[in-house]
């Protein structure tokens, strides 16, 4: 079975300029133990899609159709009292800015404990130990649970964040851009942590970011999202090293090489489109240096390969590794 399975998920924010369809018609699955990397611009979907799956919306959002299967589980059919007794406990939820989701003036260990008495059956002495069993996994000297959040780095909040995750053993962390506001060595730090808990503790992991690099450091598969749409999905180093679809292409391109001169990278022109009006036809089709008149009436649909490993949406697929060649010298 399946420990995560999303299937024709839709959802909208109200507001008093219009609706936004954030998310329309994305399906993915992940198998336990997996790792994988949700990627795509700002504005594509993505965070709504972790915040969708942990049930932690906010109040002008709302799920239009869809299921969300945890475990073969249909979580949209829980109520809130049911969601919330999965929630940390079976799968758990990392934020972007660990400082924000600190609480300043509380310790350390006050806030952790919070997680421990609310959700847990521990009695105190075992939480305690707990407390100091979390700060051992993420790599931070238990003698500092007493502190405030002011009094750790940036990269030594993320790992409380990390360790907040952990406090009652899910099997299943979303994480949403953990490592966007640290310097690159802070980031591989980071990010070698969360490979190791993964290894350890036997963890399934998505990766929310907008980092191609991070996605083929630590991820096994990764979903590449578009305007609220999943555009391509599959394993790792298959998607990045031969992407399917034009705009799988731009984000590679658009990412640093070691072993390229910087002049080739190429940024993709253009930003998503506003998703109180999405474009007829293909999404990326205004942005698109490929697209035809047909990309742009007919709204291409995720179908699977010959190989069934990966899936693409776009009407031009079985021509990619052309477009591949000719992205150096194309533009929209």
């Amino acid at each position: 079975m399946e420990l995560l399975q999303v299937q024709d998920l839709a959802l909208d924010y109200r507001s008093h300029r219009g609706t936004v369809h954030a998310l329309d018609g994305v399906s993915l699955s992940m198998a336990p133990g997996e790792m994988l990397g949700l990627v795509g611009e700002s504005g594509c979907g993505k965070t709504s899609l972790a915040r969708a799956l942990t049930g932690v919306l906010p109040a002008n959002a709302r799920i239009t159709r869809g299921q969300i299967l945890w475990q073969g589980r249909d979580l949209l059919t829980l109520s809130d009292a049911e969601h919330r007794q999965l929630r940390w406990r079976e799968f758990a939820f990392v934020p972007q800015s660990a400082m924000n989701a600190l609480n300043p003036v509380q310790r350390v260990s006050t806030q952790l404990m919070e997680v421990l008495r609310e959700r847990s059956t521990l009695k105190p002495a075992q939480a305690s130990e707990r407390l100091g069993e979390l700060f051992d996994q993420v790599g931070i000297d238990r003698k500092r649970l007493p502190d405030y959040p002011h009094q750790f780095s940036g990269g030594m909040r993320q790992r409380i964040s990390i360790a907040m995750a952990l406090a009652l053993q899910p099997q299943l962390l979303i994480a949403d851009e953990p490592v966007t506001a640290l310097d690159v060595i802070v980031q591989r730090q980071i990010l070698d942590l969360i490979v190791e808990l993964r290894q350890r503790l036997g963890l399934s992991m998505i990766m929310v970011t907008h980092d191609v690099s991070v996605v083929a450091y630590v991820c096994d598969s990764v979903v590449v999202m578009y305007a609220g749409q999943v555009v391509e999905q599959g394993p790792v180093a298959e998607v990045l090293d031969k992407p399917l679809h034009p705009y799988t292409m731009g984000l590679t391109r658009a990412f640093p090489d070691l072993h390229q001169e910087i002049h080739t990278l190429q940024p993709i022109e253009g930003s998503p489109p506003d998703l109180r009006s999405p474009p007829v036809g293909c999404r990326f089709a205004p942005r698109c240096p490929f697209a035809t008149d047909d990309c742009r009436r007919q709204s291409p649909g995720l179908v699977p390969t010959a190989d069934a490993r990966r899936q693409v949406a776009c009407l031009r697929a079985a021509e990619a590794d052309v477009l591949r060649a000719q992205w150096s010298t194309a533009s929209p």
